[in-house]
C-alpha cells in the first residue's frame, strides 16, 4: 500500500511538512480532481523537474492560482514523478519558477539542521553532566538580549538538567557559552528562514517585472547564506560553500545548494555520534561507582537528562527517531514549568477592556442607526475564491486559509467589504444602507502598542445604490466624522480619488499595468520620505526616473481641499486630460457638501492616499489620528464593480462605504482611562465609563441567623432588584465577612449596599447604605427596587 506524506488541495504548504516527500509521496485531494476541467488547449511537452519537492510545491499552486486547472495535467502528476509532461501553453508559467527550485533544494538542509538543534541542545546538556558543570548561567536573567531562539535554547539545557542531585563544582567556559548562542542562533536562522520559504512556496511569480523577480530569488539565497554561516558556527570552515546572492544566478547556486545538503547530513550524524559518545562516558562513571558494590547505584542526573541516557543507553534509535523523540521530550519537559500563552497578535479582553469595548460600540452602533441603517452578519470564512484577488499583492499574502474536510477551500475573512458585496450579489439587492461590527483576520505582523492585531474587529457602514454624485459619499465621511467626536479624538480626514490619482500616473508616462503596483508605494508617503518612495518606483516597480520625478510632482500636494483643488484646477495638462478635469469637478461638489454638513475642517486633500486594496474604484479617505501613535483609525472608499464581478455582470452597482478600526480606537480610549483613573484627566466619556457600576447594589450579610436563612433571604432581594432592571449581585457563600464585603463593594466602584441581618429580616426590612454619600436607611424588602430607583 502506497503511503503518502502530503495531500494537495491548494491550501498553504509548509516547509516543515514538505521533508515528509524525501521519504513518501504525495496525492491530489479526490474532492478538488471533481471541480477540475479537462484540457482544452494545444498541449506542449515541458521538462519539468524531476524533485519530489518541487512537483508538489508547483502542482499546489497551480491547484491553487489557475483558474481553469486541468485534470489532465494533474492527473499526471497525482502521487508520481514525471520528468515531462503534457501542459497547455498558457499553464508552463504556473510550472517553470526559479523560486520552486531554490527552495525544493534548500529544504532538506533545513530539515537537516531542524533534527540537528534538539540534539545539539542535548549535547550541551549532557556534556555539561558529565563534566560536572554549574548550570547557574543557564538563566534568561543573566542574558542582555533574548531571541525566542535563546529562550527555547535555554528552556531545553533546564528541562535536562532540572532537579539534578549531581553536586555541579565546574565554572562553564567561554566555549560552553558560545555555543549555547550558537544553538539559539541556528532556532532563530531556522524560523526566519522557514518564514521566508513558507512564503515563496505559497506563490506564483506571474509578474512580469524581472527586478522583482530577481529581487525575490535574492531573498531565498541570503536566506541559504544565513544557513551556511550559522552552521560555520558549529562546523568550522564552510567557505567553499558560501556563495554572493547579487553576483549569482539560479544556476550557480544549485551545486552549492547540494554540497550543504550532503554537508548538513553529516553534520547532523556527527553530533548525534558526539552524543553517543558522552552517554559512554556516562556509563563507564555509573560502572565506575558500581565497582564492588553490593547494591547497583545510578549516577545522579536531571530528570530529562535521565530520559536521554536511559534511550541512549537501552535502545539504538536512529537520527530520526531520536530527534522527534527529543523534541516530545523538549516539548513535554517545558510544558511542566510553563504556562499557557496567547496565540500572537491576539488578546484577552478582561472587565476594564471589556466596559471600553461596550461604550465604543454603542457609541458607533447609535450613529449608524441614527444614518437608517440595518444591520447584517456575515459568516467569519468565506470561500476562498470569493476573496482571492480583491486585496491587492500584499493584502492577498495576508489572508488566512483553512481546508474544509469536504474539500472546500475556505479563508477567514479579511475584511467585512468583500463578504457584504458577496451577499448582495447573491440576494441581487440594487438599493440599500447597512452596517456590520465583526471580527476579521489579518496573518500580518502585529504591532500591538499601536493597535494592530491579527484578529480584530471593525464596525462598517455602506451605502449601495445609485445617488447624486458624491452625495453618498459625503454622508459616509460625515459618520466618520461624528463617531470619530463622540469619542473625542483629535483627527483630520484624508480624501484623494482613484481617478485623479490614475490621471497622474497616465499623465507621467507610467504604464497602465503599473498603475496598481505604483499607488501601493506612492501610498506609504504619509510614512515615509520620498526620496525613499522614488527608490522604490525606479528599482522595484520598473518606472522610469522621469516618469517617477513627474508622479512627484502631483503626489505631494496635501493640504486643505479648496487650496488644494484651486492649485489642481489651475494645471492646464489636468484640465486638457478628460478624466482628471470631470474628477475635479466631482470632488469640488465633495467640499461643497461637507460644508454644508459643517465637517470641511475636518477633510484634508491627500493626493498621495491610494488606500491598499484593489477593489476601490473612485473616492478613497482615511481618518487619521493628530499627534498619535496609533495613524490610521478608518478607512473606505467608493468600490462601484466589486458586487458586479462577484454577479458576473457587466452592470456596476454604485456602492461605497467606511470600516473603522475598532482595536486601534480601543488603544487610545484604554490610555485615556487609565489616565481617568489616575485624577490625570476629566475627560467626560471617559468619566462615564468610570462611573458604569455607581448605581449597581451589592447584596450583603451582616453577621449570621438562628431564624433565617441569610443567603436564600439575599437571593429573594437580588431576583427582586433583577426583575425592575437593576444591577445587582451577592456573594455566593454562606457566611461572609462584613469587611471583607464592604471593601468589595467600594474596589468595584459599587454605589448601593443591600444589608440582610437578623433583626432587620424580623421586622421585613433590610438596611440600605448609600457609599457615596456616606447614609444608610431601613426600608421594607418590597420597597427596595424603588428606593434605589427613586435615588
Amino acid at each position: 500500500m502506497v503511503k503518502f506524506g502530503i495531500i494537495i488541495n491548494g491550501t498553504d504548504l509548509s516547509s516543515s511538512d514538505l521533508p515528509k516527500l524525501l521519504e513518501d509521496s504525495f496525492k491530489v485531494d479526490s474532492e478538488i480532481l471533481k471541480t477540475l476541467q479537462p484540457n482544452t488547449e494545444s498541449l506542449i511537452d515541458f521538462s519539468l523537474h524531476s524533485n519530489a519537492l518541487y512537483i508538489c510545491i508547483a502542482l499546489n499552486n497551480y491547484l491553487k492560482f489557475c483558474p481553469k486547472a486541468s485534470a489532465d495535467v494533474v492527473s499526471q502528476l497525482n502521487g508520481s514523478i514525471h520528468p515531462s509532461i503534457q501542459l497547455p501553453e498558457e499553464d508552463v508559467k504556473y510550472f517553470d519558477q526559479d523560486t520552486y527550485r531554490i527552495s525544493s533544494e534548500l529544504i532538506p538542509s533545513l530539515h537537516n539542521l531542524s533534527m540537528l538543534a534538539p540534539i545539539y541542545d542535548s549535547l550541551l546538556g549532557l556534556t555539561m553532566e558529565a563534566e560536572n558543570i554549574d548550570s547557574s548561567f543557564v538563566n534568561e536573567d543573566i542574558y542582555p538580549l533574548l531571541s525566542q531562539g535563546l529562550k527555547t535554547t535555554l528552556s531545553n539545557i533546564q528541562s535536562l538538567l532540572h532537579d539534578s542531585k549531581m553536586a555541579k563544582k565546574n565554572s562553564a567556559s567561554e566555549t560552553l557559552i558560545e555555543f549555547i548562542q550558537i544553538s539559539a542562533a541556528l532556532k532563530d536562522t531556522i524560523e526566519d528562514t522557514e518564514r521566508i520559504l513558507d512564503k515563496e512556496i505559497n506563490i506564483v511569480n506571474l509578474n512580469v517585472n524581472k527586478t522583482i523577480i530577481k529581487r525575490t530569488n535574492q531573498i531565498l539565497v541570503k536566506a541559504f547564506n544565513d544557513l551556511v554561516c550559522i552552521t560555520a558556527g558549529l562546523a568550522g570552515d564552510l567557505h567553499t560553500i558560501h556563495i554572493e546572492p547579487k553576483k549569482l544566478k539560479f544556476v550557480d547556486i544549485l551545486p552549492s545548494l547540494q554540497a550543504f545538503q550532503v554537508f548538513t547530513r553529516e553534520l547532523l550524524e556527527k553530533n548525534f555520534n558526539e552524543l553517543k559518545r558522552v552517554i559512554g562516558q556516562l556509563t563507564e562513571f555509573e560502572a565506575k561507582i558500581n565497582e564492588g558494590a553490593a547494591k547497583v547505584r545510578q549516577i545522579q542526573l536531571g530528570k530529562g537528562s535521565r530520559v536521554i541516557y536511559q534511550l541512549l543507553k537501552d535502545t539504538n534509535p536512529t537520527v530520526s527517531e531520536l530527534s522527534i523523540k527529543l523534541v516530545s521530550l523538549f516539548a513535554t519537559k517545558n510544558d511542566e514549568r510553563r504556562v499557557p500563552k496567547i496565540a500572537k497578535g491576539m488578546r484577552d479582553y478582561a472587565s476594564e477592556e471589556m466596559s471600553i469595548r461596550e461604550h465604543v460600540f454603542n457609541v458607533i452602533r447609535a450613529v449608524f442607526k441614527k444614518h437608517m441603517a440595518d444591520e447584517l452578519d456575515t459568516p467569519v470564512m468565506e470561500l476562498r475564491e470569493t476573496l482571492t484577488g480583491k486585496y491587492g499583492e500584499e493584502g492577498s499574502k495576508l489572508i488566512y486559509n483553512v481546508a474544509d474536510q469536504g474539500g472546500e477551500l475556505l479563508s477567514l475573512r479579511y475584511d467585512l467589504t468583500v463578504p457584504f458585496a458577496r451577499y448582495v450579489a447573491i440576494n441581487r439587492i440594487t438599493n440599500w444602507k447597512r452596517f456590520q461590527i465583526g471580527k476579521v483576520y489579518r496573518r500580518d505582523q502585529p504591532q500591538m502598542k499601536r493597535g494592530r492585531y491579527r484578529e480584530f474587529y471593525q464596525c462598517d457602514f455602506d451605502i449601495v445604490g445609485a445617488g447624486a454624485t458624491m452625495a453618498q459619499d459625503a454622508e459616509v465621511i460625515m459618520i466618520v466624522v461624528e463617531i470619530l467626536k463622540q469619542l473625542d479624538f483629535n483627527f483630520i480626514v484624508k480624501i484623494n480619488h482613484r481617478k485623479l490619482l490614475d490621471s497622474f500616473l497616465d499623465i507621467a508616462g507610467c504604464p497602465s499595468e503599473k498603475y496598481r503596483s505604483a499607488s501601493s508605494s506612492i501610498d506609504k508617503l504619509d510614512k515615509e520620505e520620498w526620496a525613499k518612495i522614488r527608490t522604490e518606483l525606479i528599482e522595484d516597480k520598473g518606472l522610469s526616473e522621469e516618469c517617477t520625478d513627474k508622479i512627484g510632482e502631483f503626489v505631494k500636494l496635501n493640504g486643505d481641499p479648496k487650496q488644494i483643488l484651486g492649485i489642481l484646477k489651475g494645471m492646464e495638462i489636468l484640465q486638457k486630460h478628460a478624466v482628471a478635469s470631470k474628477i475635479l469637478e466631482e470632488l469640488e461638489k465633495l467640499v461643497n457638501y461637507a460644508e454644508s454638513f459643517g465637517i470641511l475642517e475636518r477633510l484634508n486633500l491627500d493626493m498621495s492616499l491610494a488606500r491598499g486594496l484593489d477593489y476601490y474604484t473612485g473616492l478613497v479617505y482615511e481618518a487619521v489620528v493628530i499627534d498619535g501613535q496609533v495613524g490610521s483609525i478608518a478607512g473606505g472608499g467608493r468600490y462601484d464593480e466589486l458586487i458586479m464581478k462577484l454577479n458576473n455582470s457587466n452592470q456596476p452597482i454604485p456602492a461605497v462605504g467606511v470600516s473603522l478600526g475598532v482595536e486601534r480606537l480601543f488603544t487610545v480610549i484604554e490610555e485615556r482611562y487609565k489616565a481617568a483613573k489616575l485624577g490625570e484627566t476629566s475627560d467626560q466619556s471617559i468619566q462615564s465609563l468610570l462611573m458604569s457600576k455607581s448605581n449597581s447594589v451589592l447584596v450583603a450579610q451582616a453577621g449570621s441567623s438562628d431564624r433565617f436563612d441569610l443567603i436564600q433571604e439575599r437571593f429573594k432581594i437580588c431576583s427582586l432588584l433583577w426583575a425592575r432592571g437593576i444591577n445587582a449581585e451577592t456573594s455566593y457563600k454562606e457566611k461572609s465577612d462584613p469587611k471583607g464585603q464592604a471593601g468589595y463593594a467600594s474596589q468595584q466602584g459599587i454605589r448601593w449596599i443591600v444589608w440582610v441581618g437578623d433583626s432587620e429580616l424580623e421586622e421585613g426590612k433590610a438596611k440600605i447604605k448609600d457609599l457615596s454619600k456616606h447614609s444608610e436607611e431601613n426600608v421594607l424588602i418590597e420597597a427596595i427596587p424603588d428606593f434605589i430607583l427613586s435615588h
